[in-house]
């Protein structure tokens, strides 16, 4: 599911990243798999760089719905800004519901 978007992180990012939200998610148990987990974080990366709303995400990902209740879920415990650090990217925009 990670495959096509416009760029792509090298595996050891990905697993420092797999490790902060495996460690301060209490609903990753819920991901089937660390690729679900990726797409969600390929979703949000893309929408920080691109700045675009929820509706606008690429079909290519998870439905929006998802990225953006996850999105909140980890502005709320400040997971986004772990993984921020980890990216050396600003995830988090003015406001969670834009």
């Amino acid at each position: 599911m990670t495959g096509d978007w416009p760029f792509d992180i090298s595996e050891h990012r990905w697993l420092l990243l797999w490790s902060e939200i495996s460690a301060f998610d209490d609903q990753s148990n819920a991901w089937h798999s660390p690729e679900e987990a990726k797409a969600i974080v390929f979703a949000i990366l893309y929408r920080a760089l691109a700045d675009i709303e929820w509706q606008d995400l690429p079909q290519i990902g998870p439905p929006s719905e998802v990225v953006r209740a996850t999105y909140c879920r980890w502005q709320e415990t400040k997971l986004l800004d772990r993984l921020s650090d980890v990216l050396r990217v600003q995830l988090v925009r003015d406001s969670p519901t834009q």
